[in-house]
């Protein structure tokens, strides 16, 4: 039986859900919860599906309901909790005028050096990441995992290149469960 279709996949192309669902909406659920949110993660994970489907028609990649912008219009930095919703109007307004413009916006971004834009967008995630930092190191029991996650992370090693972000994760899950759990069983 012949096909009308032909979708090529690179594993690039496979992996691309895993690393959208990992490093932005993991991060999305996890700072939403910490600000005690209640979040929908089904329709979290549902949404960032019908979305990559429908940018893929346009030459799109993966698209994503939540990420590290939802975490900084989730922070008290934002206002008044009522009114946090406030902050992802204007960035989806943002967007979509930067969307309209991008022909004219792209090539002046471009002139502009990489260490300006580094520097904009780290201090943008200060807060965030000095957040992360102090949540990550408060719990006792935890923090050998976090302390390889965060060297290996910072490392920008890559081994048969899968980038360290994804090798941190792998071996402070590793450490976390068969070490640091298995510590805790052992002392109770």
């Amino acid at each position: 039986m012949k096909l009308w279709f032909h979708m090529p996949f690179s594993i690039t192309e496979r992996s691309s859900a895993l690393l959208i669902l990992s490093n932005d909406a993991a991060v999305a659920i996890g700072g939403l919860r910490q600000k005690n949110y209640q979040t929908p993660i089904n329709k979290l994970v549902s949404l960032s599906g019908v979305f990559s489907i429908l940018t893929s028609f346009f030459g799109g990649q993966s698209a994503n309901a939540a990420g590290m912008a939802t975490v900084i219009c989730a922070g008290e930095e934002a206002g008044p909790k009522e009114k946090r919703y406030m902050g992802a109007v204007v960035t989806g307004i943002l967007i979509l005028i930067f969307g309209l413009f991008s022909w004219k916006l792209i090539p002046v971004i471009q002139v502009l050096p990489q260490e300006f834009i580094a520097i904009v967008v780290g201090f943008s995630l200060i807060g965030v990441f000095g957040n992360c930092l102090y949540q990550s190191f408060a719990k006792e029991s935890m923090k050998m995992s976090t302390t390889f996650a965060f060297i290996i992370a910072f490392s920008n090693i890559s081994i048969m290149s899968i980038s360290a972000p994804v090798i941190s994760l792998l071996i402070g899950t590793f450490v976390a469960y068969f070490v640091e759990q298995a510590r805790l069983k052992i002392s109770s």
